[in-house]
């Protein structure tokens, strides 16, 4: 089964409302990029339109009730029925924008995400990128709220590259290894529970279905989810994403014999790469990494035996979308077996 999404409203018309070209060349005259984007002290896009003389803001609440939010000190008040939405990045922010059925007119963009395929009709890319946000091409979509992940937020803040006075922010938990209860929470929040309910009754059909296909080609053998880099390899912790899933459909796996279980990896040089051997079928991260030449590797009896099955960087966490895409992707692996 797979979840399809509520119906959207069709933006295919929807083009973004520009301040008026004298307007706007005021306003990119009076602030320099950096100014706009960072920090104590920089204007709010509201305090820079109404310098302008409009007397109006392009980054007010729209109409409609608000609600507190606040995330590691940062507070504001989000629309609950927000009209126009920019995604700063692709990945926990997108999907949750998705699963909510917020009206998402910008985002930013990875051709590589399965996520594209579920954006509505019209929804434009957005200018920069999630490492370096563009504050011109966010302002261009007169947003009344902005999302982002919140690793991603983090790194904005720490780096001083996104100011709070844009538009409200909400910022999505993406660190949870209960990652249907913080879809339950967040989506509540929005009072969309129906979606957080069919969203993860369509994760757990899509379970059943591939957990009763593999379960011939899983018994009695035991799978890794690991990655590899210039520094060697790692193993995912029980309690993450993908190893979350890979239990959900019914896979035994090999788990690093330390470390915490926090949701993260633990890291194996070349000289230990024992862990590996005892697993007939490794699911990979980067499987293309130089590392993987190593003779150490090449000895591996997985690796020998062409057991490999690449972990896509955009698999690696998310929400139900993710974990749906993620267990179809672990039946394919299985046939590996």
């Amino acid at each position: 089964m797979t979840l399809v999404l509520p119906a959207h409203p069709d933006i295919s018309d929807v083009t973004p409302h520009p301040v008026a070209e004298e307007q706007w060349q005021r306003i990119v005259a009076a602030i320099t990029r950096r100014d706009f984007l960072i920090g104590a002290g920089a204007l709010t896009v509201a305090g820079i339109l109404a310098a302008c003389g409009d007397g109006q803001s392009g980054s007010a609440v729209a109409g409609g009730e608000t609600q507190p939010f606040e995330h590691d000190g940062y507070r504001t008040d989000l629309p609950l029925h927000p009209e126009r939405v920019v995604v700063l990045e692709a990945r926990a922010g997108l999907e949750f924008a998705l699963l909510a059925g917020l009206p998402i007119v910008a985002t930013e963009w990875s051709d590589e995400s399965h996520l594209m395929a579920h954006l509505p009709k019209g929804v434009e890319r957005l200018g920069g990128s999630n490492i370096e946000p563009n504050a011109e091409s966010i302002l261009s979509h007169q947003p009344d709220m902005l999302v982002v992940g919140a690793g991603w937020w983090t790194y904005y803040q720490e780096n001083e590259l996104l100011a709070d006075g844009i538009a409200p922010v909400l910022v999505v938990g993406d660190d949870d290894p209960d990652w249907k209860g913080s879809l339950r929470r967040q989506l509540a929040a929005f009072g969309r529970e129906k979606q957080a309910t069919d969203a993860i009754d369509a994760y757990d059909a899509t379970v059943a279905d591939v957990a009763a296909e593999i379960a011939p080609l899983v018994a009695g053998r035991t799978v890794v989810i690991a990655g590899a880099d210039e520094e060697g390899f790692w193993i995912q912790e029980p309690d993450s994403f993908c190893s979350g899933i890979a239990r959900d459909v019914g896979m035994d796996l090999v788990v690093p014999e330390a470390g915490q279980s926090n949701g993260s990896v633990s890291r194996y040089s070349f000289e230990n790469l024992d862990v590996f051997h005892g697993a007939d079928l490794v699911v990979l991260q980067n499987p293309d990494d130089p590392a993987t030449t190593n003779p150490a590797w090449q000895a591996v009896p997985a690796v020998q035996a062409g057991r490999v099955a690449e972990l896509r960087y955009d698999r690696n966490f998310g929400l139900a979308l993710t974990a749906q895409v993620f267990a179809e992707d672990l039946r394919e692996a299985a046939r590996l077996l």
